[in-house]
């Protein structure tokens, strides 16, 4: 929640990255979270800093019908993306206006 927050933004990013590099996302031998950690550093993150879905979503392998979990996960990311690019700019124009 802290991403969204102009003033909180670029300190909860460091935040969920050092969280990452620290070994929260690493562990010996654990190829999955590596996958995981990689998909965070060069998808989501980028992603979020534009207020974009990410290219896609991570999903456990094992899960029965992973692709359409996936759909639906983007489709909802799309939406709420959408949604706060509206309400930055709606908030950006009611700015301009008052000053």
């Amino acid at each position: 929640m802290k991403t969204l927050d102009p003033d909180q933004s670029l300190a909860a990013l460091i935040d969920i990255l050092d969280d990452c590099l620290e070994g929260y996302a690493i562990f010996p031998g654990s190829y999955g979270r590596r996958d995981l950690l990689n998909w965070w550093l060069l998808d989501v993150v980028p992603a979020t800093w534009h207020l974009l879905p990410p290219s896609s979503v991570y999903i456990v392998e094992s899960l029965p019908d992973r692709e359409k979990i996936g759909l639906e996960q983007m489709e909802t990311l799309k939406k709420i993306s959408s949604a706060m690019r509206l309400a930055i700019n709606q908030s950006n124009y009611l700015q301009t206006k008052i000053a």
